[in-house]
């Protein structure tokens, strides 16, 4: 696509800035596949320059010291770019890896662990959390679409207040299920992104046959 950008260009440019568009094809190898395949597209940008758009065209003239410059600054700006593209890239990797490991770490959690938006909508629930509401078509609803009403209504006002206060809060909840009530253990705690959206996440524990005992 550069390269065609580049030729489409040639009656208005001419031999002028002759890797013009090859820089971005250069910051998206980069970006997707790190220094290695930046380098190469530095590399293959740099032979389709000489050939196609530098004056005596199809040759490569490398002699004089204006033809060494150009060389010189475009290897510099390249190497450049695929650095900090492979770095950029390496950082990203690390971020993955570190929400993969989260995610995996929530997901085995003996307890319910559930995330939802300001509005109630769930971004986040776990296993224990599927087997705690019988669920598993969450993503993006309501309580008020997963569970009974009234159950709904506490719910939510358990985390309009957490909302309020700005602080974490603990709530039982009592839930009826095919084999009896259970009794939900939930400590609440807003959270905040860094663009000031709000969230409340939660840690639910069944503690039904603690308050039997009790």
């Amino acid at each position: 696509m550069a390269l065609g950008l580049r030729a489409a260009l040639d009656p208005w440019l001419g031999a002028r800035v002759p890797y013009i568009t090859f820089f971005g094809a250069i910051i998206v190898a980069a970006w997707y596949g790190g220094a290695g395949p930046a380098l190469v597209a530095a590399l293959v940008a740099w032979f389709a320059a000489q050939l196609l758009f530098v004056e005596r065209r199809g040759q490569f003239p490398l002699a004089g010291t204006a033809a060494l410059i150009e060389a010189v600054a475009y290897t510099l700006s390249s190497l450049l770019i695929a650095g900090l593209g492979g770095a950029m890239q390496s950082a990203r990797r690390r971020t993955e890896e570190s929400e993969q490991r989260f995610r995996a770490f929530m997901q085995n959690s003996p307890n319910g662990v559930f995330l939802k938006d300001e509005a109630g909508r769930y971004l986040f629930m776990n296993r224990a959390g599927e087997s705690l509401t019988g669920r598993k078509d969450w993503l993006g609803r309501t309580d008020e679409e997963l569970l009974p009403a009234h159950v709904a209504a506490e719910i939510r006002a358990h985390d309009r207040a957490v909302l309020d206060a700005d602080a974490p809060r603990l709530y039982d909840l009592a839930m009826q299920a095919s084999q009896g009530g259970r009794t939900l253990r939930s400590v609440k705690f807003p959270l905040r992104d860094e663009a000031g959206r709000r969230y409340v996440g939660s840690i639910t524990t069944d503690v039904t046959d603690q308050r039997a005992a009790e």
